[in-house]
Formats: C-alpha cells, structure tokens, sequence
C-alpha cells in the first residue's frame, strides 16, 4: 500500500480531520461517481470518515470496503424481556433461528457532505438465509455508529464472531452543493442542498429503537406464528378425535336400536307364527271329533257308511254291535 496514506489513530484525530474537511472537498477533481477503493483510501485518510480504517487488501474490494461487527447487540428473547450483549473481538453472537436482532458495527462514521454510503450483507450471510435489506443509504453529514436489523428467516442457530466482516460499504461522491455557473444549462439552478439535523446524529442503538417503538418489543412473528399453528393443530385435533368418540357412540346406539328392533319383530313373527300354529292344531282336533261324531250317526242310524267313515284296510275292524250283520232267518 502506498506509504503516503496515513490514516487516523484515534477517535481524536479522526474528528479533527473532519473538522478540516468534512465541508470542503480535498479532491475536486475527483468526479461525482461510485468511489474505487484508492479514491476511498484518499478520501478517509484525508477526513476521518472511518475509524478504525484497515486498509488492507482482504478488506477491499475495487469499489467496496468491508466492516466488521462490534459492539452492542440488542434483541428480545420469547417472553419479550430484552436481552444485551456488548461485543467485543473474538466473542460470539448467537443469531437465533426465525429472530430479529439489532447490531452495531465496528466504526464510526463521520461522512462528508459531499459523500453517501450504502452497504450490504456479505455473500457468506446472505447464504446463509439472513436478511438485512438491500440499499439502505447513509445521508451525507452522518456522524455516529451504524446500527442494522439483521434476519434470521431460517431455522438454524449462526454464530456471529466480532471482529469479522458482516457487511460490504460502497462509497459515492455527489454532484456539488455548490452551484457554479454553465453555460450549458438552460434554466438557472436553484435547488437546496439539506443537511440531517443535529438530533439524527451521534444516535446510539437504544435511542433507535426507544425512537422506533417505545412500548413494544420488536421481534420476529414467525415464532408466534409457529406457536399459534401449533395450538390450533393441537385444537383442531382434539376436535376430530372428540368428533371421532362421539361418532363411534352415536354409530354403536344407532347399531343397538337397530338390533333391538330386528330382535322385537322376530320375536312377535316367532309368537305370531306359535300362536297360529296352536291355532291350526285346535282346529284340526275339533274338526277329527266332528268327523267322529258323524260316522257314529251314520252308524247307529243304519245308513249306507260314506267313504269317509270306511275303515282303512289297516284299520282295526269295527267291534260295535251297530257294524255286526244280523243273522238270516230261516
């Protein structure tokens, strides 16, 4: 790296290049356009933009710088308490899976009025199946540490390191606050240039997110969507397998009343069918004592005998006196 750039070595030092150039432009003659990474280097060596700044080939790309993840991390657990963690180098941050946490990055920025900042995920985290958003600009005349909500839409645990690279910065130059003169334009130029007021600077993530929402913790709704599928799968069956008891119960009445009715009608067919067959037999009798009566007449009346009271040949001949002929007289 070229031995010329020195860049600031305290907090201090970075503020008071700043002061110098954090208005007025070192390098009017670079023009207004996405910065390359030597343009970068000029630029934060000559202002303070970035402290701490590694300028470190690892660390750049052509057109991008990246910037690691250090310091507080806020996010609420389950029951909506909110939980803290002041990350330091070497530590591990535990990005919980189907969560939201707010994290702070490593550098303060203090961004000239003439320059804007947008920054991304790093590939590796956005792989990863996490979600920061793309294209979220810092406005020129920023000061203060940068502060991300970082999604976690997947349902695995990631441990973050502090230290490593989180997110790639880009750096562009704007058109001149300034107006000069040009004869190439048509109409005068009367635009004005607004700068962020002093209240939206230096901002620490708690006043973000007192700012955000005061009242309520800010988290994930997947989990509570997960829990709430649950309950009402949990409720739903219930519900079937309480409607499948009382289906079984309702099948085996219905079964038994069948039953008893099929058993009521075979007994009252059974006592029909007795009581005609006693019925019948009676008749028969009475009918057998008439037939007897009849013959007996027949008999004691000396009448020719009708088929009906002719004794069968395997009867049993008749004893009466009435059947035996009477003796010829000589």
């Amino acid at each position: 790296m070229p031995s010329e750039l020195s860049f600031a070595n305290t907090s201090t030092d970075a503020q008071t290049r700043y002061d110098q150039y954090g208005k007025t432009d070192p390098f009017p003659s670079i023009p207004p356009a996405l910065l390359t990474s030597a343009d970068l280097g000029d630029y934060v060596a000559a202002t303070g933009m970035i402290f701490p700044f590694n300028y470190q080939r690892e660390k750049l790309k052509p057109a991008s710088y990246e910037v690691a993840l250090v310091g507080p991390s806020i996010w609420y657990d389950a029951t909506g308490a909110r939980r803290y963690q002041d990350l330091k180098r070497g530590e591990e941050f535990i990005l919980e899976a189907n969560s939201i946490a707010f994290v702070t990055l490593e550098p303060e920025f203090r961004i000239p009025t003439y320059l804007a900042i947008r920054f991304n995920l790093r590939i590796t985290q956005i792989y990863r199946g996490l979600l920061l958003g793309t294209g979220p600009l810092v406005d020129p005349g920023f000061t203060g540490r940068l502060s991300l909500p970082l999604h976690n839409w997947t349902d695995n645990d990631y441990v973050l390191v502090g230290g490593e690279g989180l997110i790639w910065i880009e750096v562009t130059k704007l058109s001149p606050a300034e107006r000069m003169p040009n004869t190439n334009d048509k109409l005068e130029r009367r635009g004005t240039m607004f700068y962020l007021e002093e209240k939206k600077l230096d901002l620490t993530l708690l006043q973000y997110l007192r700012k955000a929402d005061p009242h309520r913790p800010i988290r994930s709704s997947i989990p509570i969507a997960i829990e709430e599928a649950k309950k009402a799968a949990q409720r739903a069956s219930t519900i079937v397998r309480n409607f499948g008891v009382a289906a079984a119960v309702g099948l085996a009445i219905a079964l038994t009343a069948i039953l008893v009715s099929v058993f009521t009608l075979v007994n009252q067919a059974d006592s029909a069918t007795n009581a005609s067959r006693s019925e019948l037999a009676q008749s028969q009798a009475a009918l057998a004592r008439l037939s007897q009566r009849l013959c007996s007449l027949e008999a004691t009346a000396r009448q020719p005998i009708s088929p009906e009271c002719q004794p069968s040949p395997s009867a049993t001949p008749l004893t009466s006196a009435s059947a035996t002929p009477s003796p010829r007289r000589p």
